[in-house]
């Protein structure tokens, strides 16, 4: 994306060395207690094996030793895509686990993936999942249709993520020029979406909804003249079907609303504040640990993945993805404000985001972070 990385300062001091020593103390400990805290993952819809085979609906779920049905549950759910790259390494490492079992006693985490982002806003919507990050669009989707029951942003995850992908044979130089007819995508378009398919041209594409295993022969035999999907499945899908990958920031009048957020359902925010705060805080320290080691964070994700016995694309094509994504758990305003454009431009001119974002759980985690950091003005 064309937007500046965050830049972190690392100048030796003895404060922060004794820092970093004693992250990475509580980090290791709370790996070992995982089985104590983290709960098999479970299913809230759809068909594991559907999910596992790399399917368009469903949730996966991995075995293993199950606690106490009365023990106190925090349902999270997450999607296996790299924007969603914080909230999965942090699973593994048990850092919201460990946020959980610091207010209610023989808590646990029961994880959900999900493999489509509509059926994981719903399931927040519905009251099956509590926290989970999910995609930009969908957050502003939910809030603008149903308000104050719709979930709450409480941090950023990461922006980008979606790109274009190009039959082989066609130019990513004459992209700009394209105007496809047909557009192939795995989940339903939302408005801003919607607006940048039509590169310029005055007719809207025809939008063709498939599965992501599906898509590769699509563009190899010319059914669709471009694909929509997020990373790591893009690059995956460029891979198997010879394409190109093409950035939305890179072309005029194509940029997408990409990226993820925390969230946490309105029911959930108001009988656990406590608890969301310090979730925030484990969530900003997870995605300290990506920035730093975006390649352990993945191989940590791909670990949690395949417990959830979730087919993804292989280490390789996810760190090829990360050239899509930028980690950063500030508040995406700018995509909020996009998505909000478009629907407007839709026909909804009184649409606004007034209440969707709840910042005051940042300031401690901000506080975290510069301490564990250290700002550019120095000790």
């Amino acid at each position: 994306m064309n937007a500046a990385r965050r830049t972190w300062s690392f100048r030796p001091s003895r404060t922060r060395l004794v820092i970093w020593g004693i992250c990475l103390i509580v980090v290791a400990v709370l790996a070992t207690r995982k089985s104590e805290f983290l709960t098999p993952w479970q299913h809230s819809s759809g068909d594991q094996t559907a999910a596992s085979d790399g399917d368009a609906g469903g949730a996966a779920a991995a075995g293993g030793e199950t606690r106490p049905s009365g023990a106190p549950a925090l349902r999270f759910g997450v999607l296996a895509r790299t924007a969603h790259l914080v909230a999965l390494s942090g699973l593994e490492m048990n850092l919201y686990a460990g946020a959980m079992q610091d207010v209610i006693e023989g808590g646990r985490i029961e994880a959900t993936v999900f493999a489509r982002s509509s059926e994981l806003a719903r399931a927040l919507l519905e009251g099956g999942i509590d926290v989970a990050t999910l995609p930009i669009r969908d957050a502003v989707a939910l809030y603008l249709e149903h308000g104050a029951a719709a979930p709450r942003i409480v941090a950023g995850a990461a922006l980008g993520d979606e790109r274009y992908v190009l039959p082989a044979g066609v130019e990513k130089t004459a992209f700009a020029n394209l105007a496809p007819a047909r557009v192939g995508l795995i989940e339903p378009p939302a408005l801003e979406l919607r607006a940048a398919l039509r590169l310029g041209s005055p007719d809207e594409p025809a939008l063709i909804l498939t599965d992501a295993r599906a898509l590769p022969r699509s563009l190899l035999a010319r059914e669709v003249d471009l694909a929509v999907l997020p990373e790591p499945l893009a690059s995956e899908t460029a891979v198997l079907s010879r394409s190109h990958v093409i950035d939305p920031g890179d072309i005029e009048g194509g940029r997408l609303a990409g990226g993820a957020v925390l969230v946490v359902a309105a029911p959930f925010l108001e009988r656990q504040r406590e608890l969301v705060g310090l979730l925030v805080q484990a969530h900003e320290t997870s995605a300290f640990f990506v920035s730093e080691q975006a390649d352990l964070s993945i191989g940590r994700a791909l670990v949690l993945l395949g417990s959830a016995r979730h087919a993804v694309p292989p280490e390789a094509v996810w760190l090829k993805s990360l050239e899509a994504v930028r980690f950063d758990t500030a508040i995406p305003r700018e995509e909020l404000e996009r998505v909000l454009e478009a629907a407007r431009a839709a026909g909804q001119p009184e649409a606004t985001l007034d209440g969707l974002v709840v910042p005051e759980f940042l300031e401690a985690a901000r506080r975290d972070r510069e301490r564990l950091t250290g700002e550019e003005s120095g000790e």
